[in-house]
C-alpha cells in the first residue's frame, strides 16, 4: 500500500519496500497521443472528451482529483481497467506503471499498450510513490521484526531482484536508503 500521510494517521507502515511510478494504458497505437496525466488534463481542458478510468481507491484516483480531471470510470480492479480501454469504453487507464506493464506483456491483449512510466507532479511537487506492508498501530514488535528482515532484502540489489525481478521490477523500484517512512508520512520526501 502507498505510504501517504492520511493513511499513516490510521495505520503503521513498514519501511519503504518498493518505489513506483505511474503509467497509462491506452488503445494500441495511442491514438490520442497521451503520455501523462498532464496530457489528459490539457486535452480535457481543451474540451476534448477524453474518458479516463482509474482504480477505485488507487493513488492515481487521488492524482486525478488533485489535477481536476474528469474521471469517467472508477474500476474495481486492474483487469477491469484494461478491459474498458480494450473495449473502447475508456481512452486511458491510469495506474502503477509496473502493474500496467506486467499486464500488457502477459495478458495476450493486443488491443492495448502502455506509455512510458512517469512521476506525477501536483502543484509542482513530484509525487514520490513508495509502498510497503501495513500493520496495526499497536503491533510495534511485529513491525520492528518485519523491518529488520526487510532491510536484508532492500539493501541488497541481487537479493531484491531475485525476489521480485520475475514480476517486472527493476533496480529503479528499490527504495533509496535515505528515504524513510517517517518522511513519507509527513509528506516530506526530502
Amino acid at each position: 500500500m502507498s505510504i501517504l500521510p492520511d493513511r499513516c494517521a490510521q495505520a503503521a507502515f513498514a519501511d519503504p519496500e518498493i518505489m513506483y511510478t505511474t503509467g497509462l494504458m491506452v488503445a494500441k497505437g495511442n491514438p490520442l497521443g497521451l503520455q501523462t496525466l498532464d496530457d489528459v488534463k490539457k486535452a480535457q481542458d481543451a474540451g476534448k472528451d477524453v474518458k479516463l478510468a482509474v482504480l477505485n481507491g488507487g493513488i492515481e484516483a487521488g492524482y486525478a482529483d488533485s489535477l481536476g480531471l474528469k474521471v469517467s470510470q472508477s474500476v474495481k480492479d486492474a483487469q477491469s481497467g484494461m478491459d474498458v480501454v480494450a473495449n473502447g469504453r475508456a481512452d486511458v487507464f491510469a495506474m502503477t506503471a509496473i502493474s500496467l506493464n506486467y499486464m500488457a506483456k502477459n495478458s495476450g491483449n493486443d488491443k492495448v499498450e502502455t506509455t512510458p512510466a512517469f512521476v506525477q507532479k501536483i502543484d509542482g511537487v513530484e509525487q514520490i510513490g513508495a509502498g510497503t506492508e501495513v500493520f496495526r498501530k499497536g503491533d510495534t514488535e511485529l513491525l520492528k521484526a518485519y523491518n529488520e528482515q526487510l532491510d536484508k532484502i532492500t539493501s541488497d540489489e541481487d537479493t531484491y531482484l531475485g525476489l521480485v525481478g520475475e514480476y517486472g521490477f527493476t533496480k529503479e523500484n528499490m527504495p533509496p536508503a535515505d528515504l524513510t517512512t517517517e518522511q513519507l508520512c509527513k509528506g516530506d520526501e526530502g
